[in-house]
């Protein structure tokens, strides 16, 4: 990856700053957004904003396309947390709110564990794809 985008010094370091820059900045009024429109409606648009965007990473050709990314997807990204926990102290009751909560809490680290080996199968079976290495279709480094 640093060579394929030619990076030098901190860059790395900067393109996941800028991710954490938006999405920090952008978590309260996304939340905001959230509960001042409709959540069927809003809540789906930033979730395929935020794929559209990361799926755009794999073919950003510079870096400032990159931090352009990874800064949208930051804002896409800062509302489905919250959103999600929102939506279901919405549609259940509140003896039901915590089994729902704590099941999403679960699920969470499940799924970052199974997101590991999925990455790597992308990269191995990936690479040389479309005439892309394999590294540009691991989120981890878009």
């Amino acid at each position: 990856m640093k060579e394929d985008l030619n990076l030098h010094g901190n860059e790395l370091n900067y393109i996941t700053a800028v991710f954490w820059a938006s999405y920090c900045t952008s978590m309260i009024p996304a939340c905001y957004y959230l509960t001042r429109t409709q959540i069927n409606i809003a809540l789906p648009t930033l979730e395929i904003g935020w794929g559209l965007f990361t799926f755009g990473c794999a073919w950003a050709q510079n870096l400032k396309t990159r931090y352009a990314m990874r800064f949208f997807i930051g804002i896409c990204e800062s509302c489905s947390f919250t959103g999600v926990i929102y939506v279901i102290g919405s549609w259940y009751k509140p003896g039901e709110v915590t089994r729902r909560v704590a099941l999403f809490f679960i699920a969470s680290p499940l799924g970052t564990m199974f997101a590991g080996y999925l990455q790597a199968a992308a990269y191995t079976n990936l690479e040389g794809r479309h005439g892309l290495p394999g590294w540009r279709f691991d989120s981890n480094y878009m």
